[in-house]
């Protein structure tokens, strides 16, 4: 077993290894300790090596990093550069003996009970499928696929990185598109907070400058259980409560779930939001309530890898109006 060395002239592959953990081949040919930037020299097609990333006690290891001549980027799995196949291709060959010919490999590591800070540019997509009942109208049915944008935000607070989080569904029976966006924060351990609901609305948890609803809590411990009280004000402070509510979340065991991308270590948090119009615009919803039953599988490197929503709405006298289910699992993640 060797260091990585500093690179001669050939292609290389840079390794940086940040705070908490190593990165290692599997042959032993190759260590880059914690807090080390390291180069791997590349000078043939005799060159395969499984690299693979160790988290320290305390941390866990959420994939590879994504970016511009990034290797393995968002995979959770070993990191395997082969290139026997290089010999077929005049370009590939011609990358062996570049100086400038450089590939990068950086894990990323955050401690154990933390989850992934999402940032902007992050994207998942979803596959599935939604359905739709209403006393008014016929029954529905579609497969959908579901697109999660992470932006920059145009709301603060605080001291907050907020983020706008655009929802795009498209209908597969009609090609209709319908467009969400609300705007959250993380805390540093990847708490997930809601500033606002889907209609731009602030959620309010205490007094009215006391802003943010919990959507995920951190550290994902099983068996954890909260209720919050909410109201939704349209306008700030200044304005009046549009909706009051009431959230509970509840996180069981961690479990194994396959989705079309990979298996994921998991842990199921459901949610049920419950809430009453007190005002509104238009349509006179006073009185009225929904109530939403979220179920989400979170991965800690990932986030929701899989989520099942029924939403409810019931008329001022307790009759149900419509109901509206979403079944999705994650079909493709760029982190």
């Amino acid at each position: 077993m060797v260091a990585l060395s500093m690179a001669l002239s050939a292609c290389r592959i840079e390794v940086t290894v940040p705070e908490g953990g190593e990165v290692a081949t599997r042959s032993g040919h190759y260590v880059c300790a914690a807090e080390a930037n390291c180069t791997v020299q590349v000078e043939d097609t005799n060159f395969n090596e499984t690299f693979v990333a160790t988290p320290s006690a305390g941390y866990q290891f959420i994939g590879w990093k994504t970016g511009f001549a990034r290797l393995c980027g968002g995979r959770l799995s070993a990191c395997t550069i082969d290139t026997s196949w290089f010999a077929s291709y005049d370009n590939m060959m011609a990358l062996l003996t570049s100086d400038d010919a450089v590939a990068y490999l950086e894990p990323d590591f955050i401690p154990s009970d933390y989850i992934r800070t999402f940032k902007a540019g992050d994207i998942v997509v979803y596959s599935g499928t939604y359905s739709a009942w209403s006393r008014s109208e016929q029954p529905r049915s579609s497969k959908v696929t579901v697109r999660q944008e992470y932006l920059p935000g145009t709301r603060t607070y605080l001291d907050k990185t907020v983020l706008k989080l655009r929802t795009t569904a498209t209908f597969a029976d009609t090609g209709e598109k319908q467009v969400v966006e609300q705007h959250v924060w993380q805390e540093d351990n990847g708490s997930l907070f809601e500033l606002t609901d889907d209609y731009g609305n602030d959620y309010v948890t205490g007094a009215a400058s006391e802003k943010g609803l919990l959507s995920i809590p951190v550290p994902l411990l099983a068996f954890y259980g909260t209720v919050i009280n909410y109201y939704t004000m349209y306008g700030g402070s200044l304005s009046g409560p549009i909706t009051e509510g009431t959230r509970s979340i509840n996180v069981s065991e961690p479990e194994m779930a396959v989705v079309p991308l990979a298996e994921y270590r998991v842990y199921p948090v459901t949610q049920r939001d419950s809430y009453e119009y007190l005002y509104t615009y238009v349509d006179n919803k006073s009185g009225s309530r929904i109530i939403i039953d979220r179920d989400m599988w979170i991965s800690p490197a990932k986030g929701s890898v899989k989520e099942v929503e029924v939403r409810r709405g019931y008329a001022r006298t307790g009759t149900l109006e419509t109901e509206v289910r979403w079944e999705l699992v994650a079909a493709k993640i760029n982190f």
